[in-house]
């Protein structure tokens, strides 16, 4: 799902080109990042009380924007993003870090899966999902699992892949000191 703010109103594009019947993870991230540039969203991740074009229903006992007569963006699907946002944020914070490296440092960042494959970019780095890596150095590879399978196949792949295994270190992100305050700070958008 792609959204935007048009002759103010939401409009949404799903990838069949169909009126959606749900918002997937990619399409919550798309609605969050488009209602937060457009001030219907704060940085606490709060509908905000009144905006000049987008209605926020506040008819139930949670608010929401109503996509269409069927889906609607509520309160609590915006706070089930934060969540999400903020545990993979934290953990890159730690990771480079650890590693000693800053955002400038990062050369790629692959995502890949059904999911992140359809993240747009945009969205990753102004939500603050991920720290402010250079644009043009986050790549989406639909099938990057298959195309790992694939590589561990070959001999040198396979060896490859255990060597890497062999370097990789356990990082318990909750056993960081300060984790829960960094926790929380991340839970801001954008």
């Amino acid at each position: 799902m792609d959204a935007r703010i048009e002759d103010g109103k939401l409009r949404v594009t799903t990838i069949g080109k169909r009126a959606p019947i749900g918002i997937a993870g990619s399409g919550l991230l798309a609605l969050v990042y488009t209602l937060r540039g457009a001030g219907v969203i704060d940085a606490s991740g709060r509908f905000v009380n009144h905006h000049a074009t987008i209605s926020i229903d506040r008819s139930e006992s949670i608010a929401r924007v109503m996509i269409n007569e069927r889906v609607a963006l509520t309160q609590m699907d915006v706070r089930e993003l934060q969540k999400a946002k903020a545990a993979i944020r934290v953990a890159a914070d730690v990771l480079l870090e650890k590693l000693g490296l800053a955002p400038r440092d990062v050369r790629r960042v692959i995502l890949t899966g059904s999911f992140g494959s359809q993240l747009r970019k945009d969205a990753l780095i102004s939500l603050g999902m991920l720290p402010n890596v250079d644009r043009a150095r986050i790549e989406f590879v639909a099938n990057g699992a298959g195309v790992g399978a694939a590589l561990f196949l070959r001999d040198e792949g396979f060896a490859r892949g255990e060597a890497i295994a062999a370097r990789a270190q356990h990082v318990e992100l909750n056993a960081e000191a300060d984790f829960n305050a960094r926790f929380v700070d991340a839970l801001k958008l954008g």
